[in-house]
């Protein structure tokens, strides 16, 4: 496993999460595009920082040598997220988060799924509702008053945390508010419950 970063990103999380990381600062990389480091990666997670120099370019090299990238983001935003992906990545995600979200990352994008962080998956479920035409009224009856709120609040977008936060409980109560939910109205997740409330489901 790789990780190319920059000098001024501090990488002592990483290699207490990873002890057997290769850490490459991209100042010490070669001038050209093409990187040595990168081509017999077959199989390997390469952890990729946005912005740096040459970063798409570094993506696409480990993707063509048969690696799987991971793109790390300083602030996570829709048009970085869907450049690293059009350039091959698998992953994206705060490059600040914690041991066990990282670790979690690795394991999902090395099981083949994707990886991303929940402000840009909510951003996607409420911009793909948007464009889907309202047919029907959400039935809530069957929820209590908090969860009727949760229920609004997670169709505006915002995350467990903001949630939480937003009506002053754990976000344990918010999952477990969630958990309700989707059983009292027969749905399977986050993105089913949003458009039912939008009432496109």
């Amino acid at each position: 496993m790789q990780l190319i970063t920059e000098k001024a990103f501090t990488t002592t999380l990483w290699e207490s999460t990873f002890p057997k990381i290769t850490v490459h600062l991209v100042e010490n990389l070669p001038t050209s595009t093409q990187h040595p480091i990168l081509d017999s990666t077959s199989g390997e997670v390469i952890w990729v920082l946005c912005g740096v120099e040459h970063w798409q370019n570094l993506i696409q090299q480990a993707i063509h040598s048969g690696a799987k990238v991971i793109a790390l983001t300083r602030f996570a935003q829709i048009d970085e997220f869907k450049e690293a992906f059009a350039y091959g990545a698998s992953g994206y995600l705060d490059a600040l988060s914690t041991s066990e979200t990282l670790q979690l990352a690795l394991k999902t994008v090395q099981g083949g799924g994707v990886w991303l962080p929940s402000p840009i998956v909510n951003q996607l479920i409420t911009t793909s509702a948007n464009l889907i035409p309202q047919h029907q009224e959400p039935d809530l009856s069957e929820l209590t008053p908090k969860e009727k709120e949760v229920a609004k609040t997670v169709a505006t977008g915002e995350s467990n945390r903001e949630i939480a936060l937003k009506l002053n409980i754990s976000e344990r109560t918010v999952k477990s508010h969630l958990t309700q939910i989707y059983n009292k109205l027969n749905l399977r997740d986050r993105m089913h419950l949003m458009l039912y409330i939008k009432g496109k489901s």
